[in-house]
């Protein structure tokens, strides 16, 4: 489990090797949020993919 919270991720992932990898909310799998209401979501592909594509920049 990697915690990236903050410019890097947020930002879209903008870097020294973005000419070489892409851009870092390219490349995320999976993010784990905490809505306002206190739950804590998972989304990736497979679960809640519409809120996975936002969160990769949509």
């Amino acid at each position: 489990s990697v915690g990236a919270s903050g410019g890097w991720t947020l930002g879209g992932g903008h870097g020294p090797y973005v000419n070489l990898h892409g851009l870092g909310c390219d490349n995320a799998l999976e993010f784990t949020v905490v809505l306002t209401n206190g739950t804590i979501l998972t989304a990736n592909a497979d679960s809640h993919p519409d809120l996975f594509f936002a969160l990769r920049g949509g």
